[in-house]
């Protein structure tokens, strides 16, 4: 306000339409300036009020308020943002000190849920700016916009949710989150996604059907836990630089033998024993799992104790497993 009254005296219906425009910004330093500099000397009510309304749209309507900062990472490693570190925990370690500098300079908000996991938020000022800038450099396509099919474009890089064959012409596609919705079949067109680095189909309750993974050979996380396929991708062996799996064993008693070995660059690997809310327990062998050398959180389990056993025997001790659960037996 200082810096406005130093070149104009306001009105008193502008100055209290300017102290809204303040609040608006949040106290967020940038913001405050930024809109400072831009109001410097006008003193026309219409554009003051016009500038408040535009402040109080958000055009980002479809992005999330809140984000926990280990989804986020995730979502910044598999957009290759983070790369090049030998361990996920290194890539974690990275991400959390980017979240921490953007926190430094009022970019992000930080905050804790009521179990104490920490997240972080954005206001909507600077979450309008982002998108803009997200607009002018990669395309992407959230809630209504995906259903007018010719809308869509070839340097389209990320989608949130799409139905049938809308992938024929995304060959650049890198994400493909369509986690928590009520998809029954995944298009055969997305064995042809080449690009893509990361398929999230968590949660997807009714899901029947993913088609081969066999062409994604950059895939490098597959998330397929809480989902209700029955049987397991057709091509998961070639993915050779997959370093984040989970999934349940789609009703199947044990998990194919011959996959896990051609897994070497798997980080994390989940293997969930329950399916839709039932009990349905999938056993892995000690030895496929051993020929994980890079894993680093690891949950599965053993039919028999001495697949345990087999699994302790043949581990390199200098693995960098640092988080494991295991189960033994029926």
């Amino acid at each position: 306000m200082r810096k406005l009254e130093h070149d104009v005296e306001l009105s008193p219906e502008v100055e209290q339409i300017a102290k809204s425009v303040t609040k608006e910004c949040a106290g967020l330093p940038l913001a405050i300036i930024t809109m400072a500099g831009s109001m410097r000397g006008v003193d026309d009510l219409h554009e003051w009020r016009n500038t408040l309304g535009k402040l109080k749209e958000s055009k980002a309507r479809d992005m999330e308020d809140e984000v926990f900062r280990d989804d986020l990472i995730g979502y910044l490693i598999d957009e290759g943002m983070i790369d090049g570190f030998k361990s996920r925990q290194a890539e974690f370690d990275e991400g959390h000190m980017m979240l921490d500098e953007l926190e430094n300079v009022c970019l992000l908000e930080s905050f804790d849920d009521d179990n104490g996991c920490r997240g972080v938020r954005m206001h909507d000022l600077i979450r309008d700016m982002a998108h803009q800038i997200q607009l002018m450099n990669l395309p992407i396509m959230v809630g209504e916009e995906l259903l007018d099919v010719d809308n869509w474009k070839e340097d389209l890089v990320r989608v949130s949710w799409t139905s049938d064959s809308f992938f024929k012409q995304l060959n650049r596609l890198k994400i493909l989150n369509l986690s928590n919705t009520n998809i029954e079949v995944l298009p055969d067109s997305v064995s042809d996604l080449m690009g893509l680095s990361a398929l999230l189909l968590k949660g997807c309750k009714q899901l029947r059907h993913v088609p081969s993974l066999k062409k994604l050979r950059l895939l490098k996380r597959l998330d397929l836990s809480d989902a209700g396929l029955e049987h397991l991708p057709q091509g998961m062996e070639y993915l050779s630089n997959l370093r984040y799996l989970k999934l349940n064993g789609c009703r199947q008693k044990e998990f194919p033998a011959g996959i896990l070995p051609k897994l070497s660059s798997l980080q994390v690997f989940v293997l969930d024993d329950w399916v839709n809310g039932q009990y349905a327990p999938v056993t892995v062998k000690g030895k496929e799992v051993a020929c994980l050398r890079k894993l680093e959180t690891l949950e599965c389990h053993f039919e028999l104790f001495s697949d345990l056993v087999g699994y302790l025997k043949s581990r390199d001790e200098t693995l960098s497993l640092n988080t494991y659960r295991f189960l033994v037996g029926q």
